[in-house]
C-alpha cells in the first residue's frame, strides 16, 4: 500500500511539473519570448520524451528565432516519438508554406487532417485543427480559404477555446474580414477578460480602418491586462506609425 502511495504522489508530481512547463512555455511563445520558450520546451521533451505537443511548441520557438532546419529536424523528432500528433505535420507543412513549396506543404497538412478526423471522417481535434489554420497563414504565401473552413470547424468542435477564438479571428483578419475577426477576437475576450492577446488584436482591427480613439481604448486594455505583451507593443507602433509619429 505504501508503495501504491508513493507511486500515485510521484505521479501527481510529474503530471503538475508537467502541466507547469507546458503554460510557461505557452506563455512565452505568446510574450514572444523565443528563447525562453525553447528552454522550457526542450526541458519538457526530456521529461517527457514521447509528448508530441512539447516538440511542435519548441519547433516554433525555433522558427521565430529563424532556425527553420533545427524546426524542421525538431518537428522530424517528434513525429518519431509521438507520430499520431496532428501539429507536428502542420509544423512542417508551414515551413514547406513559407518556402513556396505549396504542394508539398498540402501533403503535410494533408497527413495532419486524416489524424484531426475520427473514424467517420468527421473532425474531432480542435488543436489539431488550430496549428494546421496557424501554419496556413504564417508565412507570406497563405491558404486562406483552406485556414478558414478548418477554423469553422475548430468552432463546431468547441466553441469555448481561446486559441480557438483568437487563431480564427487571425484567419478572418488575414483574409480583411474585420468584421467576422472582430466577432471572434470578441468572443475570446468574453472567454476570457484577463488576456490581453484578443484585445490587442481588436486594436489592430481599428487601426487599420484608422479608428484611432477606439483603437488606442483596445490597446489601453491590452496593456492593462499585462503590461509587458509583445503583440500590444508591437500593434501600438502600428498605431502611432499610421499618425506618422515615427519618433
Amino acid at each position: 500500500m505504501k508503495r501504491l502511495i508513493l507511486l500515485l504522489q510521484i505521479l501527481i508530481v510529474s503530471v503538475s511539473l508537467k502541466a507547469q512547463l507546458l503554460n510557461e512555455g505557452l506563455k512565452a511563445l505568446d510574450f514572444e519570448k523565443y528563447e525562453s520558450a525553447r528552454n522550457i520546451f526542450t526541458t519538457l521533451i526530456q521529461k517527457e520524451p514521447a509528448y508530441g505537443e512539447a516538440y511542435y511548441y519548441l519547433g516554433q520557438a525555433y522558427n521565430n528565432l529563424f532556425k527553420a532546419d533545427s524546426a524542421f529536424i525538431i518537428y522530424n523528432l517528434g513525429i518519431a516519438a509521438a507520430p499520431k500528433t496532428p501539429q507536428l505535420y502542420a509544423g512542417l507543412g508551414e515551413l514547406l508554406l513559407e518556402e513556396g513549396k505549396t504542394a508539398e506543404a498540402q501533403i503535410q497538412f494533408d497527413k495532419a487532417l486524416a489524424i484531426c478526423k475520427d473514424k467517420y471522417g468527421d473532425f474531432n481535434n480542435a488543436k489539431g485543427l488550430v496549428a494546421i489554420a496557424s501554419g496556413m497563414i504564417a508565412g507570406e504565401t497563405k491558404l486562406l480559404a483552406q485556414a478558414s473552413a478548418l477554423m469553422e470547424e475548430a468552432y463546431k468542435i468547441t466553441k469555448d477555446d481561446y486559441d480557438v477564438l483568437t487563431t480564427a479571428g487571425d484567419v478572418y483578419l488575414e483574409m480583411a474580414d474585420g468584421s467576422k475577426a472582430a466577432t471572434f477576437y470578441n468572443r475570446a475576450t468574453v472567454l476570457d477578460p484577463n488576456r490581453p492577446k484578443a484585445f490587442a488584436k481588436i486594436a489592430l482591427i481599428w487601426i487599420r480602418v484608422k479608428n484611432l480613439q477606439v483603437a488606442k481604448e483596445a490597446l489601453d486594455t491590452a496593456f492593462s491586462k499585462d503590461p509587458n505583451y509583445a503583440t500590444a507593443f508591437k500593434n501600438q507602433a502600428e498605431f502611432y506609425s499610421v499618425q506618422r509619429k515615427f519618433a
